[in-house]
C-alpha cells in the first residue's frame, strides 16, 4: 500500500474531530517538508477544498511528491466548460503541467444527462498527457457498478475503514481488482472518530460510542489497526489520509509501517447505518 496525504483539513474545516478549523502556514510548511521521508507519495486535493490548491501551490512541493486533483464537487451536473477552467486553475494554482491522478469528485456527475461530455473530458485528460491516471470518487457498491458499466478507470477513491467494511462484504473492491483498478481508499479513521478516545467523543457523534468502545478493547494504536484491516484484504492500493500537524502524521506513518495484524477484523464493524458521515447529522 501507498501512503497518501488529503489536503482537504488545509483549505477548510473538514472532520467531526478536527483540533481546529485552520492548518496554520506554519504546522503545513512543517507537514509538507516532512512528508516526503514519513513515506508519502502524493497528495490529495481539490477546488472543493476552500484555497487548499493555492495553499499547496505556495509552498515548495518536491518533485517527486505527486498530485491528485479533481472536478468541483457537490454537484448533481457539471458542465464540461466549467471542468475545463477549473483544470485549468488548478494547474495554474498548483505549477504543475501535469497530475498524477485525476478524478471525478462527485460520481454523480458521470450519472447526470450530460455525463458522456464530462466522461469525454476525462477520457482526453488522459489522451493528451494532462493526466497519468484519470479515475472517480464513489460511495457504495451500485456506483462501483455503474462506473464499470462506462469504463474502465485507472482509479477508483473508496470510503473503506475497519469500521466501514461494506464495500469487502458486498464484493464491491474484488470487482474494481478483477478490473485492474487502482483501490484508493479515504475515510480510513472515520473522520477521526477511531483515532479519538471516548472521553473526548464529540456530541454530534456519540451514538458512535459504544461501537468505539469495542474498536479500542486492548487496543495498542488505533492508527496501526485501521491500516491493518485494510492491509489484511489485500485490495487496498492507496490509502489517503488526513492531518493537522507534523505530530500526527508521523504517528500515522510509524503505524502505516507497523500495522496490526491477526486481529478479529469483523468484530470491530460498525452497524452500515452509521458509517456514512453524510447521515450523522440526522442521526445526532
Amino acid at each position: 500500500m501507498k501512503l497518501i496525504l488529503g489536503a482537504a483539513q488545509f483549505g477548510a474545516p473538514y472532520g467531526v474531530t478536527r483540533p481546529s478549523d485552520h492548518v496554520s502556514d506554519e504546522a503545513l510548511s512543517c507537514i509538507l517538508e516532512a512528508a516526503p521521508a514519513l513515506g508519502v507519495s502524493m497528495i490529495d486535493t481539490s477546488p472543493a477544498y476552500g484555497d487548499s490548491e493555492a495553499r499547496l501551490g505556495r509552498e515548495r512541493l518536491v518533485p517527486s511528491l505527486k498530485l491528485q486533483t479533481k472536478t468541483r464537487g457537490g454537484q448533481l451536473s457539471l458542465a464540461v466548460e466549467n471542468a475545463q477552467s477549473d483544470f485549468a486553475k488548478s494547474k495554474r494554482l498548483l505549477g504543475r503541467s501535469t497530475f498524477d491522478s485525476f478524478l471525478i469528485h462527485s460520481v454523480r456527475q458521470l450519472f447526470a444527462p450530460n455525463g458522456a461530455e464530462v466522461l469525454r473530458f476525462l477520457l482526453a485528460l488522459k489522451e493528451r498527457g494532462d493526466a497519468v491516471r484519470i479515475g472517480v470518487s464513489v460511495y457504495d457498491g451500485e456506483q462501483i457498478d455503474r462506473v464499470l458499466a462506462l469504463f474502465t478507470p485507472d482509479v477508483v477513491q473508496v470510503p473503506v475503514s475497519v469500521a466501514d467494511q461494506r464495500l469487502v462484504d458486498n464484493g464491491g473492491l474484488e470487482r474494481l481488482k478483477a478490473k485492474g483498478v487502482c483501490v484508493q481508499t479515504r475515510s480510513v479513521f472515520l473522520q477521526g472518530v477511531l483515532l479519538t478516545a471516548l472521553d473526548n467523543l464529540p456530541d454530534a457523534v456519540d451514538f458512535l460510542a459504544p461501537h468505539l468502545a469495542r474498536f479500542q478493547d486492548e487496543l495498542a494504536s488505533a492508527p496501526a489497526r485501521c491500516f491493518g484491516f485494510l492491509e489484511s484484504t489485500g485490495l487496498v492500493d492507496e490509502v489517503v489520509v488526513g492531518v493537522h500537524t507534523v505530530a500526527q502524521l508521523r504517528e500515522i506513518a510509524q503505524a502505516f509501517a507497523a500495522p496490526e495484524r491477526d486481529a478479529p477484523w469483523s468484530t470491530f464493524k460498525f452497524p452500515d447505518e452509521l458509517v456514512d458521515p453524510r447521515d450523522w447529522k440526522s442521526l445526532s
